[in-house]
């Protein structure tokens, strides 16, 4: 670059620093409208508090009153499957009654009869051989 080239464009020596660049902020100005954004969002929170309350105290209800019916339908499950084993077991013992029973004092003319009477089907249809 030339020297008349360089006077049309002189560079400045002492460039100012780089906070004089930086804009500045009123902090009265911005303090206030901090403390308006956070009265306006603590107002609107609060009535908004009163108005959901009631919704939330009967879905709390309906909650709570669920939940215990739930809890009564497995209390009921548990006693039907304990009244299910129960009775399961009992079946067993009978038909272990039977069939010992059956294996010494049967009637002839259900001796004649094939199969196991627990394999019968209702179904299917027995005939006796006479």
């Amino acid at each position: 670059m030339s020297a008349k080239a360089a006077a049309k464009f002189p560079y400045p020596d002492n460039k100012p620093p780089i906070y004089k660049k930086i804009a500045k902020l009123d902090a009265g100005l911005h303090t206030e409208n901090l403390t308006n954004v956070y009265k306006t969002t603590r107002d609107v929170a609060a009535e908004l508090q009163r108005e959901l309350r009631p919704y939330l105290e009967k879905a709390r209800a309906r909650v709570h009153g669920l939940v215990e019916e739930v809890n009564k339908l497995k209390q009921q499950i548990r006693d039907l499957k304990a009244e299910l084993k129960q009775v399961k077991d009992e079946l067993a013992q009978t038909k272990e009654a039977l069939e010992k029973a059956n294996s010494t004092a049967l009637h002839p003319a259900l001796l004649l009869i094939d199969g196991d009477p627990a394999e019968w089907s209702k179904k299917d249809e027995i005939t006796l051989p006479f």
